[in-house]
């Protein structure tokens, strides 16, 4: 068995779930912070479907957005963990990690937030937020839909952006099968 792998599994598995767990909090919490119409911790305790869908695409994603900008990150530590590490390879690979997953969540964040709210000025003929509040989930799903489709479209662009601003490490050499 070879144990550096084993360590690089467990590393990249811990720092998933730490950055999948607090992508999920840090979604749920903006969202309902920025909805002042709603009351979603009620309507969840009174079983509101509707909002449950609309959170769970808000939810999902930022999710999408923020795993997809992660991914020089990870591969960065993947890098880093496989040939040997010093204290300062360890610090700007964190760095490097929470600044990306920071900016991202909040890229999209802001970004799934105005969609929402052009799509909600456009759509003049009904109220979408209130049909939610009674429970429709049918206006839930075609505004979960949109808000799944922009986190589909927006996740590359923000990977992109993140690595235009965040130059990755470049490490030394390395030997693929014994060539120099």
């Amino acid at each position: 068995m070879d144990w550096s792998a084993v360590m690089v599994g467990v590393v990249e598995l811990l720092l998933a779930f730490g950055l999948g767990f607090l992508t999920v909090w840090l979604a749920f919490r903006s969202f309902s912070r920025l909805t002042l119409d709603l009351d979603e911790m009620n309507e969840l305790k009174q079983n509101n479907t509707a909002i449950g869908v609309l959170l769970a695409s808000i939810v999902l994603s930022t999710a999408l957005i923020v795993r997809t900008a992660l991914y020089p990150s990870i591969s960065t530590w993947q890098t880093v963990l496989h040939r040997g590490f010093s204290c300062g390879d360890l610090l700007v690979c964190l760095g490097i990690t929470l600044f990306s997953f920071f900016f991202s969540a909040m890229l999209a964040l802001v970004s799934i937030w105005s969609a929402l709210r052009m799509f909600l000025r456009l759509t003049l003929e009904i109220d979408e937020l209130h049909e939610i509040s009674r429970n429709n989930v049918a206006v839930a799903v075609v505004l979960g839909a949109l808000i799944v489709v922009m986190g589909l479209f927006l996740s590359h662009g923000v990977q992109s952006l993140l690595s235009a601003i965040i130059p990755m490490p470049s490490f030394e050499r390395i030997q693929v099968m014994g060539m120099p």
